[in-house]
């Protein structure tokens, strides 16, 4: 109700002499009873709310900035109870007073610290909010009722932040990249512990493995160094085997033309003489697959592999099903010299990977080690200036 009667006279204008035409009093029994219905409006408004964006600038020490920007901050649960409400004679208008108010917060983060950016999500909850409000009434040049702010105070009781750091990797894999700890600043050095954690986007779970501890030795003549300990390999590993995406069929139209052998019954009947007598003249499929997922173990100059698997065999009628026919196990450990540059490392790699990357930074010399549990990565970096003042 007081909702409805603030609104309404706030758009009535009329030119008025000394003495009122009409008069409207509105009691305490009615402020009471609005403040009711005003309290559930607010609630069901809470939920879709999307609150302005904030920035600012953190200092660390004389020569250390922290820019940060919180984007996109929507309300997704809110606790919002019954406000007290009373006339307020000083400044003629009214006080509002709540207690015991709990919101969850969720949006996107930004920060950046010279050419090192990041950003994520997050997920905010405030506690225990006390607010005092008093708005005075008046009126405008216009003669509609005015509302202004004369006073707003709160109190926190308490506040619970969690900054997430999650990049989509491709169709299959999330790379969950949170701190795990408050960053650690020397006079020499500013250290961040990240959680460095793939997950399944159809299938996210937790791996039966745990990170160790590892040291990444700092390096004073680089300006960037990165410790990836065989961990995060691992969980990339073990999300691939848990969505079912370490296996891949083979066929006949995949073998080189030039191959004297064929993937039929036929062709593999010197190697199993039962095969083309059973089946003769069909083609063949491989369902070749993981039995579990492979394991890397970073050792002081080399990469091991562990690795199980299995070949399954069919035979393809002539209305397209598939027979099985046998099936093999294969158990490998395979060992892979590491090379101390990163230029030569990519150079023997077949495939090769993407070096690391910022918008305003580009990597200078970067060189690449297999250390004892983890890979360290060193490089120096340039600034790209004209992407910074743009």
């Amino acid at each position: 109700m007081l909702a409805c009667v603030l609104i309404a006279l706030a758009f009535i204008s009329c030119d008025c002499g000394k003495n009122p035409a009409i008069q409207v009093i509105l009691t305490n029994k009615g402020l009471q009873s609005g403040r009711h219905v005003a309290a559930g409006w607010i609630q069901e408004k809470l939920d879709h709310v999307t609150l302005p964006d904030i920035s600012g600038e953190i200092r660390v020490g004389f020569l250390l900035h922290i820019g940060y920007k919180l984007t996109g901050i929507t309300i997704i649960k809110s606790d919002f109870p019954e406000p007290s409400v009373e006339f307020y004679q000083g400044f003629s208008g009214l006080k509002t007073s709540i207690e015991g108010l709990n919101v969850a917060l969720t949006g996107s983060w930004e920060a950046h610290c010279g050419f090192v950016h990041g950003g994520g999500s997050f997920d905010m909850a405030l506690f225990g909010v006390d607010v005092v409000s008093i708005v005075q009434l008046g009126r405008d040049a216009g003669g509609r009722l005015s509302l202004t702010s004369v006073n707003c105070n709160a109190q926190l009781g308490d506040l619970n932040t969690h900054f997430y750091v999650n990049f989509q990797v491709n169709q299959d894999l999330t790379l969950d990249l949170p701190l795990i700890g408050p960053p650690v600043v020397s006079a020499s050095s500013l250290q961040l512990g990240l959680k460095g954690q793939f997950y399944s986007v159809k299938c996210p779970k937790e791996p039966p493995f745990v990170a160790m501890p590892f040291a990444t030795p700092e390096q004073p003549a680089y300006m960037l160094s990165v410790g990836l300990s065989d961990f995060t390999v691992n969980s990339a590993s073990f999300s691939y085997f848990s969505a079912d995406l370490l296996q891949a069929f083979i066929n006949d139209s995949m073998i080189p033309p030039s191959s004297p052998v064929r993937l039929n019954t036929t062709s593999l009947g010197p190697f199993i003489p039962q095969l083309p007598k059973m089946f003769p003249d069909l083609l063949m499929t491989l369902q070749i697959y993981a039995t579990n997922f492979p394991v890397f173990s970073f050792r002081s100059g080399a990469v091991v592999l562990s690795s199980s698997g299995a070949v399954k065999a069919f035979a393809i009628q002539r209305n397209a099903t598939l027979t099985p026919l046998f099936k093999l196990h294969v158990v490998s450990a395979r060992f892979f010299v590491a090379f101390t540059g990163i230029k030569v490392l990519l150079l023997k790699l077949a495939t090769g990977f993407a070096l690391p990357h910022t918008k305003h930074a580009q990597l200078v010399n970067p060189v690449l080690t297999v250390e004892e549990g983890f890979v360290a990565f060193n490089s120096d970096a340039m600034l790209l200036e004209d992407t910074i003042f743009n």
